[in-house]
C-alpha cells in the first residue's frame, strides 16, 4: 500500500485513541 495512507491511517487512529483518553480523564472527574 501507499505509505502516505499508511501514515493517514495510523494519524487517524492515534487521534481517536487520544480523543477517547481525553474522555474518559473528563468522565472520571
Amino acid at each position: 500500500g501507499s505509505v502516505v495512507v499508511d501514515w493517514l491511517f495510523d494519524f487517524v487512529v492515534v487521534v481517536k485513541d487520544a480523543d477517547g483518553g481525553a474522555q474518559a480523564e473528563v468522565a472520571r472527574i
